[in-house]
């Protein structure tokens, strides 16, 4: 997450969250989830459906970091999908600003973004 916000600009020492994960639509019938910066993703056809197994999946990753001590190529793994890359660039600056606030939970028409704290 770190290296993310110092991307746009952000310190994190200012930012309480280890996680966040943002869900939005791509089509009728089609959402899509990932969350920072783990590169964890997740589509389904309801919003709901992503959200709930992405919170599911961020679970199990954090265990496995703690089982394994950490490891910090695990811990700040780049998004790999070009439009999760877009969506979170689009969407960044003005997310961690609301997080710094904090906020845990945005849900706006373009995005729903939900903050994990540190385990």
């Amino acid at each position: 997450m770190r290296a993310l916000l110092e991307q746009i600009g952000i310190s994190s020492k200012r930012l309480d969250y280890s996680s966040v994960m943002v869900v939005y639509q791509t089509g009728e019938h089609s959402w899509r989830g990932f969350v920072v910066p783990f590169d964890i993703t997740f589509e389904a056809e309801t919003k709901r459906e992503v959200v709930s197994a992405l919170r599911d999946m961020i679970d199990s990753y954090v265990d496995g970091l703690h089982q394994y001590h950490n490891p910090a190529h695990l811990e700040n793994v780049p998004l790999s999908y070009e439009p999760d890359r877009q969506k979170w660039f689009a969407i960044s600056q003005g997310l961690i600003v609301k997080l710094m606030n904090k906020v845990r939970e945005v849900d706006t028409p373009d995005y729903y973004a939900e903050a994990q704290l540190p385990a």
